[in-house]
């Protein structure tokens, strides 16, 4: 006779990590784009379980950031922020071989093997920025990041309810 063992110490015994193959992770990316293609693409980077891993480290952050687009030939930070639980960046494409993912893949990389265990999300989000008009909006948005967040923080996170 089968016996069945009380949910509670399977829960006890299995780590939640050996269930990654369960997560669906969406896919954020345009089928039919080619992520070499020239231009400016927004970037959002979120860490681990929006953990705040990234505070008083954002300069090593911007550091690492740096030294892997200058590596790549093609690929420029347009604009970044590193905030407590995630970054923004725009990267520029000009003539670049690799793909977004790569370049993004490689920091993500650089910065885990930096902090010595992963510190990302598997996935990150990226916008394709089409003209000048939102590219300067972006940009403002990313400056004003810190600021919103702050705002935030001294509200108490206060979240406008909608009537």
């Amino acid at each position: 006779m089968l016996t069945c063992q009380p949910l509670q110490s399977l829960f006890e015994l299995t780590n939640l990590r050996d269930f990654t193959f369960m997560r669906t992770d969406k896919i954020h990316r345009l089928a039919s784009h080619d992520y070499t293609t020239n231009g400016y693409y927004f970037v959002t980077i979120i860490s681990r379980f929006r953990k705040p891993i990234f505070p008083n480290h954002e300069i090593t952050i911007e550091r690492i950031l740096q030294e892997t687009v200058t590596a790549i030939p093609g690929a420029t930070i347009d604009t970044f922020i590193a905030m407590p639980n995630h970054v923004h960046m725009i990267i520029q494409l000009e003539n670049c071989t690799m793909l977004l993912g790569e370049i993004i893949r490689r920091f993500k990389a650089k910065v885990s093997q930096h902090f010595g265990r992963t510190v990302w999300q598997s996935n990150y989000y990226e916008h394709i920025i089409r003209d000048e008009q939102a590219l300067n909006k972006i940009r403002e948005y990313i400056m004003l990041n810190p600021e919103i967040a702050r705002l935030r923080v001294e509200a108490g996170n206060y979240k406008r309810k909608v009537t």
